[in-house]
């Protein structure tokens, strides 16, 4: 921020000018959103994208776990997958009806990497990106090495007080139940079954390396 001083009447006032900042976790940037965030702000204010990847059976698990892409009512359905108008995978038919709940998980997951790819070159002139590990943000020390070292802000005592806190939205008290129970190993192989089912039909998938390595003493 940029501090001044005014003397008035003998009287010395001190006053601060803070940077406006607004921050958004909409899951709909990747797919539309970006273009309002590019038009209006990126312009006139520094723009920075937060890419926050997590080890991907671990991921896999969480989403499937509270019905995504499933026969749950609100499943979520209507995500961007490979097979979406504004997808940046080229799928091997017109539908993804014939994949499970996983593979359009899994489906989903990858086009968002390829979107984050796109939106890297065509977007470089005016949003910076982050690419960071959830599983290090969701500790004190990550989330305060991101908010003071990475985007240079001053934490509040009510921030420094919040970060650290782990919010599981499936099992606290608000009453979302968790729709189908699996294991870390289950989605492991279901990865796999996705990944030979796009070799088969010579599906180029993104880079996905990063996300398959768990995070050291992280406990999933």
């Amino acid at each position: 921020c940029m501090e001044f001083r005014q003397v008035e009447d003998g009287v010395e006032k001190h006053f601060e000018i803070r940077h406006l900042i607004y921050a958004e976790t909409n899951p709909n940037f990747k797919a539309w959103f970006h273009d309002i965030v590019y038009r209006d702000f990126g312009v006139d204010c520094k723009v920075v994208v937060l890419v926050l990847r997590k080890y991907m059976p671990a991921l896999l698990k969480s989403l499937a776990e509270i019905g995504w892409f499933s026969s749950k009512p609100n499943g979520y359905s209507w995500m961007e997958t490979a097979t979406s108008v504004n997808s940046k995978l080229t799928w091997y038919r017109a539908d993804d009806g014939d994949l499970n709940h996983f593979q359009k998980i899994l489906s989903y997951l990858h086009n968002t990497e390829a979107v984050t790819a796109w939106m890297k070159v065509q977007y470089v002139d005016r949003m910076d990106f982050l690419d960071l590990r959830s599983e290090y943000i969701f500790s004190k020390v990550g989330a305060l090495d991101l908010i003071e070292s990475l985007l240079t802000l001053r934490p509040s005592i009510s921030t420094i007080g919040l970060v650290g806190q782990t919010i599981d939205k499936r099992v606290d008290d608000t009453g979302k139940k968790i729709a189908v129970r699996v294991t870390i190993d289950e989605c492991r192989d279901q990865i796999q079954s996705f990944e030979d089912l796009c070799a088969r039909n010579k599906v180029s998938l993104p880079n996905m390396t990063e996300w398959k390595l768990p995070y050291p003493n992280f406990p999933y």
